[in-house]
């Protein structure tokens, strides 16, 4: 469970830097403010309950969940599950290992959940921004606390 939710946030987080670098106008380095906004720990985690609790977060989540289930990935070699195209072209060459009665329905299922994943980055924006503002402490902190709860970090 915890590697999967590790997985379901770097996914979500890639997502929505792709998604925002394609979407925003090219900025110069010199052109940036000197100083961004920081987001404190506290608002951090709000934001990261708040994306929790998002129905299009759960949704999200549940597909991958399933997906990954499906994928029945067991490679100590993770570089087939770093980009879209990579974790399809192993369910291609690697069918039978897999839960998928078909590439066509492993196609159907990953555009499904990539679908509901980019809903729920653009509902949940600010959480991505402020992980994007947070210093990377706090991110760690609040990412750690969210994969367990009961211990201090």
């Amino acid at each position: 469970m915890k590697l999967s939710h590790i997985i379901l946030t770097g996914a979500l987080l890639i997502t929505f830097y792709t998604a925002q670098s394609q979407t925003e106008p090219e900025v110069k380095k010199e052109e940036k403010p000197a100083t961004e906004t920081k987001v404190t720990y506290e608002e951090l985690k709000e934001l990261y309950m708040k994306r929790e609790n998002s129905e299009s977060y759960k949704l999200s989540k549940k597909l991958m969940t399933a997906f990954y289930k499906k994928m029945n990935y067991r490679e100590k070699d993770r570089s087939a599950l770093i980009t879209p195209d990579s974790m399809l072209v192993w369910i291609k060459a690697n069918l039978e290992k897999t839960y998928f009665a078909s590439y066509e329905e492993a196609t159907e299922e990953f555009d499904e959940m990539m679908a509901a994943g980019v809903k729920s980055v653009e509902e949940n924006k600010d959480f991505y921004t402020a992980m994007r503002n947070a210093n990377r402490e706090d991110a760690r902190r609040v990412l750690m606390e969210g994969i367990n709860p009961y211990s201090e970090y």
